[in-house]
């Protein structure tokens, strides 16, 4: 497959360091054996390896807001599609990145939850999967569900 590459959307806000890279480095993990690679907010942000609990503040660590934001944003852009690691609680930050690559650059997204999340993202979602290894299915498909322009295919379930 190769040169297919996603981004990790999901929560960090008021989670310990440990909790917010763990359920990344997972799907990393298993992804890499299938030659995905995966970008994530988390990238960099070993600072924050001591906290108990992320905040807007020690996140940024010097940054501006509009920095953070900016090279999500940049991610988006260059990634293949989005994956919501966290649709059960989405946080503002990954509702504005499902928004990004929902409305702005038209990207397939891929959404992770096992109850109701609401339905604007139900509806808008290219795909919505309860675990992590029926995500992994998903995207070691991508031919199957997604075009590379991610447009015009919605959720197929």
């Amino acid at each position: 497959m190769g040169n297919y590459e996603v981004y990790l959307a999901g929560r960090v806000a008021n989670l310990s360091y440990e909790e917010a890279v763990d359920s990344r480095e997972e799907f990393i993990n298993k992804l890499s054996k299938l030659d995905i690679k995966c970008r994530t907010p988390m990238r960099g942000k070993q600072h924050l390896s001591n906290s108990n609990s992320i905040t807007i503040d020690s996140f940024k660590n010097g940054l501006s807001v509009q920095e953070v934001i900016q090279r999500d944003l940049s991610d988006l852009d260059e990634v293949d599609a989005m994956v919501l690691i966290t649709g059960d609680c989405p946080s503002w930050g990954s509702a504005g990145e499902f928004y990004y690559c929902t409305w702005i650059v038209n990207k397939p997204t891929l959404v992770i939850a096992t109850k109701h999340m609401g339905i604007w993202m139900e509806h808008y979602a290219t795909r919505v999967v309860s675990t992590c290894d029926e995500a992994v299915k998903v995207l070691d498909n991508w031919k199957k569900y997604w075009n590379w322009k991610g447009s015009g295919i919605y959720d197929t379930r």
